[in-house]
């Protein structure tokens, strides 16, 4: 059975539905089915991960529909290269037209903390013109740190309830 996102809930700033999930490795298992296209934000924090893992997994993501992604943690770097080839072979092979609009946005958050990378991510990050109306969900994946994922929900909540206030205003 597909493990599913958990819903956090809406944010005004993208107009966005945000979803999250922790697990102790890249699942090949989750569903994606939230909007026809997504962002993600990927959290790692675990040892050394496979190369060929990385790539299935971008693979599976960049197929669900994936069309911005911003990464943080050991290896994010690695994982940013790969994340690009994958997107470069899937686009070749589907003879996408790679113009500006259509160009699936990669981003690290290499020498940034969590706090500011998820800031950015949820303020700040959107897909390419082509792919915004259909755009609805900003799914955040945590990877192998149990301290970093009760982070990360603190601080998406500390973020949904500053936003609700901002609004309300």
């Amino acid at each position: 059975m597909a493990k599913r996102f958990k819903k956090i809930g809406f944010n005004p700033s993208t107009r966005k539905m945000i979803y999250y999930q922790y697990d102790d490795n890249l699942p090949f298992n989750l569903t994606y089915a939230y909007s026809r296209y997504f962002g993600l934000f990927l959290a790692v924090d675990t040892p050394e991960l496979e190369d060929d893992a990385i790539y299935s997994y971008a693979y599976n993501v960049v197929n669900e529909g994936m069309v911005y992604c911003h990464l943080w943690g050991r290896n994010c770097k690695k994982i940013h290269d790969i994340f690009d080839e994958v997107i470069q072979v899937i686009q070749a092979k589907d003879e996408v037209n790679t113009n500006q609009q259509t160009t699936i946005l990669n981003k690290t958050h290499e020498n940034e903390s969590i706090d500011e990378s998820l800031v950015c991510y949820l303020n700040y990050a959107s897909p390419s013109e082509y792919y915004m109306d259909e755009c609805t969900a900003e799914l955040i994946l945590c990877i192998g740190n149990k301290r970093l994922d009760t982070k990360i929900r603190a601080l998406l909540k500390k973020q949904i309830n500053a936003k609700k206030k901002d609004t309300q205003s």
